[in-house]
C-alpha cells in the first residue's frame, strides 16, 4: 500500500495532441468528446488527413511515444588533482574560478547500441539529456544565469573506478584504466601517475569548441537541467562517432560550481536521455494538434507562503523568516540580511563583514579572513612586512634576498634551480654541483628541528616528521590550513580531512555527510529525530515570547509525509491564564523533510495571556499502522512568556469541535491515500 498526499495546488503538464485514424465524432479528431482530444479539427472529414491549414502539411497518424535510458558512462575531471579518476564518484562536479586554474569538467557517455534498441527501429524525434542538479555554489552564477554547456568529445574514454574527491584517502582507485584530466585513458589510475601510453595527454577533453547543446543554471536552483541534444544523438543513429559529452561551464573563468548526481549515486537520478520517437511503421507527428501549446510545467500553490507562493514549504533552518535557498546566511540567524561589503554572504557569517572576500580565505583559520587579516598567516608578523604573508615563517628567512621569505620561495638561493632538485638549496652555485661549497652544512637549515631539512620539508615552521599532506598539494597537514584540498577552511569545514567542497549536512549536525557516520536530524540543542528509530515527535526548543504575542506551534517527525492527526493542549499554566492554543486538532501529511506543514488557515499557534511559564503537550497517531509497530507519539513543549497580563476574561476556543475536524481528517486521508492491491 502506498499513500499519496494531497496539496492545494494546480499541476499542467505539456502534452501533444494527435489525431487518430477514423471517422470524425462530432467534428472533433479521434474521440467524440472535445476533453480527449483538445477540440482539435477534422482535415476533410477524416482524421488524420493531412491539412496545410490545421497541421502544416505534416501526416496526422498516431501517437508518440518516449523511453529514457540511463547513461553508460560518466566521471569528472580536476586539471588540479590531473592524474586522479572520479569513475566511481557519486557526483559529476563541474567547476570553474576566475584564475581559470582551478578546473573541474564532466563527462558523460549513452552508448549508440543502447539509443538504437530504445528506440527499436522507431524514428528520432527529439532527445534531451537531463542531469539532477544537487548543489550549487553560491558565486559565480550571475544575475541571469550562466551556461553549461554540452560539447562533443573527439577522443574515446574510459570511466574507470576512482572515487578520491569527496571521501577520504582510504577511498582511492584501486587501479586499472580511466580517464583523467591528463589521459582520456590512463592505463593505472591507481598510482597518481600520467599513464597516456601512446595516446596525446588531452589536458581536460579533446572536444569541439562549438556547445552541442547549453543550459542555463540560475542561483539557488535545484534538480533537473536539460540539453536538447537532438542533433548529435541523430548523427550517432546515422552513423557518426558517439564519444558522449564534455559538460564545463561556458565561462570558465567567471567562478561557480556545480554537482550533478552520477549514475554511481544509489538515488538513481543520475544522468538519463530521454528519447522521443515514433514507434516503428508509424508516420509524422501532427504539429500543433490539440489547440495550441500549453507551456512548461508549472505549479501553482494556493497556500500563503514565506518568500511567495512557489516556496511555500521550503526550510528555514536558523529560522529567521528567509528560506535557506534565499538566506545569505543559512546556517546563521539574521532577520535584516545584512551584506555590507555586498559579497553575497551576510554580515553575520563573514569572515570579513566590510570588505568584499566572497571566498572566506583564511590561511591562519583564525576566523578573520586573509582579506582583512593584519596578520593572515599569525606568524606574529604584519602583511605589509612579512616576506610570506600567507605562509607562517616567523624567523622571516631570505637567503638569496630577494623580499620573497625561504619558506614559499621555490629557489632559495636564487641560482635558478628550484629547491626540490637543488643539491644546495641555501648556496647558490652555477652548476648545482657540491665541488665548489666548502662547507656542505650551509646547504640546508631544519628550522622547526623535525629531522627535515627545510628545502623539502612541507611545513618548515612546524615540526612534523610524518610529513602527512593529506591532500598532496605540497603543504603539510600541520600548517595547511586546508588540509583536504576542498577550498574551505579547516577552521569552518564541516569534514575537515574530507573533501566536501558542497558542505553537505543532510542531518544539519555540523558535521557533513561524506564523514558522518550516521544521520540524526537535529531539532535544537540536544534532540534529533533518527528515521530508523520507532516513531517520533517533537516540537522544538522553548520558546520565549511577550504576553499577546502569537507563536506558530511546530511539528517534527521522524517519518516523512506520513498522514497523521496531531492535537494540542495546555497541561500548566500561569495562575490566571486562559490561554489554549488556536486549531489545536486537525490531520498534516506534509513534511519537508521533517518538520510537517499545516492545512491552509488550519496553523496551531498559541498566545500567552499571562506571565510565566506554560506546558504544552502535544499528541500525535499515525493514520496508518508503522512499520515498527509504534503509531503514537507524545512531546512537551514548554513557553516562557514575559510583560504585562492581556487576560480579559472569557471563554477561549481551540478553533472549532474536535468531531468537525475528525470529520475533516477522514475526508483528508480518503483522498489522499490510493492503495495497491
Amino acid at each position: 500500500m502506498k499513500f499519496l498526499a494531497l496539496t492545494a495546488a494546480l499541476l499542467v503538464t505539456p502534452g501533444v495532441v494527435h489525431a487518430q485514424e477514423g471517422e470524425c465524432a462530432d467534428g472533433l479528431c479521434g474521440a467524440p468528446e472535445p476533453e480527449h482530444n483538445g477540440g482539435g479539427e477534422c482535415a476533410n472529414g477524416l482524421c488524420g488527413t493531412p491539412n496545410p491549414e490545421i497541421n502544416g502539411g505534416a501526416p496526422c497518424v498516431g501517437e508518440h511515444s518516449t523511453v529514457t535510458i540511463s547513461a553508460d558512462g560518466d566521471a569528472f575531471m580536476r586539471n588540479r588533482a590531473a592524474n586522479r579518476n572520479e569513475g566511481s564518484s557519486e557526483f559529476v562536479f563541474v567547476r570553474a574560478n576566475a584564475p581559470g586554474n582551478n578546473l573541474s569538467r564532466g563527462l558523460v557517455r549513452f552508448d549508440t547500441d543502447s539509443i538504437e534498441d530504445a528506440l527499436d527501429g522507431g524514428t528520432l524525434v527529439s532527445a534531451t539529456m537531463a542531469a539532477h542538479l544537487e548543489f550549487l555554489s553560491r558565486g559565480g552564477w550571475g544575475a541571469r544565469g550562466r551556461a553549461v554547456n554540452l560539447h562533443s568529445l573527439d577522443q574515446n574514454w574510459v570511466e574507470g573506478n576512482g572515487r578520491r574527491f569527496e571521501y577520504g584517502p582510504g577511498e582511492r582507485a584501486s587501479g586499472g584504466r580511466g580517464v583523467t584530466w591528463n589521459c582520456s585513458v590512463d592505463r593505472n589510475i591507481g598510482n597518481n601517475r600520467r599513464n597516456c601510453g601512446v595516446q596525446r595527454r588531452w589536458g581536460g577533453g579533446f572536444f569541439d569548441p562549438a556547445a552541442s547543446a547549453a543550459a542555463t543554471i540560475v542561483r539557488r536552483q535545484r534538480g533537473a537541467v536539460e540539453w536538447d541534444v537532438t542533433a548529435d544523438v541523430d548523427a550517432y543513429l546515422g552513423g557518426g562517432d558517439n564519444n558522449g559529452w564534455l559538460v564545463k561551464k561556458a565561462a570558465e573563468t567567471n567562478g561557480g560550481l556545480v554537482y550533478f548526481v552520477s549514475s554511481d549515486d544509489a538515488s538513481g537520478d543520475g544522468p538519463a536521455l530521454t528519447l522521443t520517437y515514433l514507434p516503428d511503421g508509424v508516420g509524422g507527428i501532427c504539429p500543433g494538434a490539440g489547440g495550441g501549446d500549453v507551456g512548461p510545467n508549472v505549479f501553482v500553490s494556493s497556500a500563503p507562503t514565506d518568500l511567495g507562493d512557489k516556496y511555500m514549504y521550503s526550510d528555514d533552518y536558523d529560522e529567521d523568516g528567509f528560506e535557506d535557498d534565499f538566506d545569505n546566511c543559512p546556517f546563521a540567524n539574521n532577520i535584516d540580511q545584512a551584506d555590507r561589503d555586498a559579497d553575497g554572504l551576510g554580515d553575520v557569517c563573514d569572515t570579513c563583514f566590510r570588505v568584499f572576500n566572497p571566498n572566506q580565505l583564511d590561511a591562519d583559520d583564525d576566523g578573520t579572513g586573509d582579506a582583512c587579516d593584519p596578520d593572515a598567516d599569525g606568524d606574529g608578523i604584519e602583511n605589509e612586512t612579512d616576506n610570506c604573508h600567507l605562509v607562517a615563517n616567523p624567523s622571516q628567512l631570505d637567503s638569496d634576498l630577494d623580499k620573497l621569505g625561504n619558506a614559499c620561495d621555490l629557489d632559495d638561493d636564487g641560482d635558478g634551480f628550484a629547491d626540490l632538485v637543488d643539491q644546495c638549496p641555501l648556496v647558490a652555485t652555477a652548476e648545482n654541483t657540491l665541488e665548489d661549497i666548502a662547507d656542505t652544512s650551509r646547504c640546508d637549515t631544519d628550522l622547526d628541528r623535525d629531522g627535515l631539512p627545510d628545502a623539502i620539508d612541507n611545513c618548515q615552521g612546524i615540526s612534523n616528521s610524518d610529513q602527512v599532506d593529506l591532500d598532496v598539494d605540497g603543504v603539510g597537514d600541520a600548517c595547511d590550513s586546508d588540509m583536504d584540498g576542498d577550498g574551505i577552511n579547516n577552521l569552518t569545514d564541516n569534514c575537515a580531512r574530507v573533501g566536501n567542497e558542497g558542505q553537505l549536512d543532510g542531518d544539519r549536525d555540523g558535521l557533513g555527510d561524506f564523514c558522518d557516520p550516521s544521520f540524526c536530524f537535529v531539532i535544537g540543542e540536544g534532540s534529533c529525530l533518527d528515521p530508523n528509530a520507532p516513531f517520533t515527535v517533537l516540537a522544538g526548543e522553548t520558546l520565549r515570547v511577550r504576553t499577546g504575542e502569537t507563536v506558530r506551534l511546530r511539528i517534527f517527525a521522524n517519518r516523512e509525509n506520513a498522514a497523521m492527526h496531531y492535537s494540542w493542549v495546555v497541561t500548566d499554566s500561569p495562575s490566571g491564564s486562559s490561554a489554549v492554543p488556536a486549531h489545536a486538532v486537525g490531520p498534516v501529511t506534509l513534511s519537508t523533510p521533517y518538520e510537517y506543514h499545516y492545512l491552509k488557515d488550519r496553523v496551531a499557534s498559541f498566545t500567552a495571556d499571562e506571565p510565566g511559564t506554560y506546558r504544552l503537550r502535544l499528541s500525535t497517531e499515525l493514520a496508518f499502522a508503522d512499520a515498527q509497530g509504534k503509531s503514537v507519539a507524545v512531546t512537551d513543549l514548554t513557553v516562557i512568556a514575559e510583560g504585562e497580563s492581556t487576560n480579559t476574561g472569557g471563554c477561549a476556543t481551540v478553533g472549532g469541535s474536535s468531531s468537525a475536524t475528525f470529520a475533516g481528517l477522514l475526508m483528508l486521508l480518503g483522498l489522499a491515500v490510493i492503495r495497491r492491491r
